[in-house]
């Protein structure tokens, strides 16, 4: 058994080789020379076999010899394995991982070897099965077995005694003399299987009770088990999850059913088909069949023909397969135990995304969170959720599209309608309780109702919200758009969301995600008529357009807010909203005609005694006195601003405050005195944890030292911060950062790294609709010019 490791060992020495430098001539590892040489891997692939012999430089007599070593011999007992599949690809860690448990059994074991392979339906648990079972049929020259369970592919799964009896005869027993007992009939199975090597797969298995009797008690021989169930019960298993396929199996997966110079023509397209496809085997050989049946058709053909998907599961089927069917075998007459969760599965199909979370199904359906967790976790259990964090799920697009049949068929309009307005009487509920725990002004609190805080859920306190929102955004947009073109009890509650969410969206600093939620609030508002909506929802885009610095869209939000007629009977709204206005103003070039809106927000706040006002609004006129070049008067009014800020108790404030005391600065050609305002917020955030505060304070730090010739410290600054901005996936911020990362490339003298920098800024803008973009791509061109 062990011949392979001696020729291997004797070609090597032969040729003066350490194991060291056939390893790296081979191209494989080290450690797999060394698991070669000692016999633990006995039979390597061919392609592991060619790679060494042109390493050793064999002749071809040894390369006959190499090869004939690493062949496995032939079994001596029954074969009944079904054929292999010639292009099975992937799943290369698990193929090792299993058939290592399945011949790696030390000589001394009298165990039975059980590996349990879950996944959805599609994924490929058979193929997987199969295809390690002919590579470790050697190992169990006694016989190999398969045996169809039936346990999701009919309306009853095979009987467990049904299942003993064909056993026992493809062992020999005579009919006649097998029990109709199941504990005579599983001791005379376990009778006859012991004392031999043989290998068993029990595929699509209903269940552990179906599969228990039928599981050798003793001995050296080895169980393979197949299902949509994870089997955790089974003691003693080695338990397999099979995902669907990365991109670059998938991939292969395709080229092998459609041709690789096809798929090779159009990547663009072929990119889209495996996405989707959800990269689920099953759906990808349906794909690549339906290619290779239709020379006529380009790839690109197949893509537009899967992009809807109320038709994309009539595209992934043919005569004998589909990936619906496959995907409703989980549905179709369940356990009783699982019925009640089967029964829940549709109204997944009204979820907006693909993370599916807990409080938002117990919305929809209508029930305490206890009793519909129990479900979906039921559902899990039989693959057909991922379950991706405690109370939030997974739901593959395939099995949402099959969903969304199933809702539609089983609930009317007016149903469907009902259960997504209850999920967004949640969103509106959640945000403002959150909301409201800073305290509200007067105008929100007069417009917030006790009624909206009904549906709410406890989904925790503090950065607790803010973790569930950030989680949430996603579907939170998504429902809005559909509340938009809804009726009118759908459309009045999208201000209140954008309202409710939004000090969530600002704690992570998802601006554009602010924006595009104001965007859809101000649409729907025009055809609803709330006079407290009609002045917060452009307030609210106003504000996400001033961080996103598009400051004309951003004033012409302020002034819409400001005209709204309710906010006549608010003097603090207006005077929030000219102070914001004259920032914005100044911000885009026209200084003076904000320094009447900004005295006149000051004298406001002076007069109405706000506290809290009053430093933002001595902010907004000092950085328009620094714009006008009047630097005593910049000079007094951001020190007020500053040690006003100091004293406050509001951390957002303090960071705000001071960080735009730094800006004001800089922008006016002072970055000598920026620097040290911007170190003293960058170390009271530091302190807080408060990373995406930081990172904000470090880009304006980073602007300071490039002023200032220093471009090594600018572009540490900015890394630190890119870091912390691609960990939390915040696009807006990483547009920025690789903006002025390209700029100190630039200054220190690498213009390729900035070119690089420019072109994914650009990428991002584009993607999700940035201002940055104009500025990203004048740099890029003037940098290649």
């Amino acid at each position: 058994m062990a011949e392979f490791a001696s020729v291997l060992r004797g070609f090597r020495r032969a040729a003066a080789l350490t194991q060291e430098t056939l390893a790296e001539k081979a191209g494989v590892s080290v450690e797999a020379i060394k698991t070669l040489e000692a016999g633990r891997r006995r039979y390597p692939r061919p392609a592991t076999v060619e790679a060494l012999a042109a390493a050793l430089g064999l002749s071809e007599a040894e390369v006959e010899q190499l090869t004939e070593a690493a062949a496995r011999p032939k079994a001596r007992g029954a074969n009944q394995l079904p054929d292999d599949l010639v292009d099975f690809v992937g799943r290369s860690a698990q193929f090792e991982d299993l058939t290592g448990r399945l011949t790696r059994m030390p000589d001394n074991s009298r165990a039975v070897v059980i590996s349990a392979i879950a996944g959805m339906g599609g994924v490929g648990k058979t193929a997987l099965a199969v295809h390690a079972a002919h590579a470790v049929t050697a190992a169990y020259p006694d016989g190999h077995f398969y045996l169809d369970l039936r346990g999701v592919a009919a309306a009853e799964p095979m009987e467990t005694i049904e299942a003993l009896g064909i056993l026992l005869r493809r062992l020999g027993t005579p009919a006649n003399l097998i029990p109709e007992s199941l504990d005579e009939a599983s001791a005379r199975y376990r009778s006859a299987i012991a004392g031999h090597k043989m290998l068993l797969i029990l595929d699509n298995a209903a269940d552990q009770s179906q599969i228990e009797a039928l599981v050798p008690g003793t001995g050296e021989s080895a169980v393979m088990i197949t299902s949509r169930r994870l089997m955790t019960g089974l003691p003693g298993a080695f338990h397999l999850e099979l995902e669907v396929l990365p991109d670059g199996d998938a991939l292969k997966l395709l080229e092998a059913t459609a041709g690789k110079e096809r798929l090779a023509s159009d990547p663009d397209a072929t990119a889209a088909v495996i996405q989707q496809c959800g990269g689920l085997p099953l759906a990808l050989r349906i794909a690549g069949a339906r290619l290779a049946a239709r020379p006529d058709w380009s790839v690109a053909d197949l893509r537009d023909r899967l992009a809807d998907e109320r038709s994309r599961l009539d595209v992934l089927a043919d005569e004998d397969v589909s990936v619906r069917a496959t995907i409703g075998l989980s549905l179709n007459d369940p356990a009783p135990a699982d019925r009640e969760a089967v029964a829940l599965f549709p109204l997944l199909g009204l979820s907006e995304g693909a993370d599916v979370d807990l409080f938002v199904v117990s919305a929809l359906a209508g029930r305490p969170e206890r009793e519909v967790e129990a479900l979906l976790e039921r559902l899990v259990d039989i693959h057909l959720l991922e379950a991706a964090e405690p109370g939030r799920y997974r739901l593959h697009d395939l099995v949402r599209v099959v969903a969304q049949e199933l809702v539609e068929r089983q609930l009317d309009e007016g149903e469907r309608f009902v259960a997504r307005l209850r999920v967004l009487d949640l969103y509106v509920g959640i945000g403002w309780k959150y909301r409201s725990s800073f305290g509200l002004g007067q105008m929100s609190g007069d417009w917030l109702q006790d009624e909206w805080l009904t549906a709410a859920r406890d989904v925790g306190e503090g950065q607790e919200v803010v973790s569930w929102l950030d989680a949430e955004r996603h579907n939170v947009l998504a429902a809005a758009r559909r509340a938009v073109t809804g009726p009118i009890e759908a459309r009045r509650l999208v201000a209140r969301m954008l309202s409710g969410v939004s000090p969530g969206f600002v704690s992570r600093l998802r601006h554009h995600d602010w924006r595009d939620l104001g965007l859809l609030a101000v649409e729907a508002e025009r055809s609803v008529g709330d006079p407290y909506a009609g002045a917060f929802a452009p307030f609210e885009l106003g504000m996400a357009y001033a961080m996103l610095e598009d400051f004309p869209a951003a004033a012409e939000q302020f002034s819409a807010s400001i005209a709204a007629p309710k906010v006549v009977e608010y003097p603090e709204h207006r005077q929030f909203c000219l102070m914001n206005l004259a920032d914005c103003l100044q911000k885009s070039g026209r200084p003076e005609d904000g320094l009447e809106w900004a005295r006149e927000s000051l004298a406001m706040t002076i007069e109405r005694q706000d506290e809290r006002g009053e430093p933002e609004a001595r902010l907004t006129l000092g950085m328009i006195y620094g714009r006008l070049d009047r630097r005593e008067e910049q000079d007094e009014e951001l020190a007020r601003a500053a040690e006003l800020a100091r004293a406050s108790k509001i951390d957002t404030q303090h960071h705000w405050i001071l960080l735009h005391v730094g800006r004001s600065y800089r922008e006016t050609g002072r970055p000598e005195l920026a620097v040290p305002v911007l170190a003293e917020v960058a170390e009271f955030n530091r302190e807080r944890g408060a990373e995406l505060r930081l990172v904000e304070t470090q880009v304006q730090q980073a602007l300071a030292e490039l002023d200032l010739g220093r471009g090594e410290q600018a572009r540490d600054l900015l890394l630190a911060g890119l870091e912390v901005a691609e960990r939390f996936e915040n696009q807006s911020l990483e547009a920025t950062i690789r903006l002025h990362l390209g700029q100190a490339y630039a200054a220190l003298g690498s213009p390729e790294r900035a070119r690089t920098e420019w072109t994914t800024a650009i990428e991002i803008c584009s993607r999700y609709g940035l201002p940055q973009v104009d500025e990203a791509q004048e740099l890029l061109t003037r940098s290649s010019s």
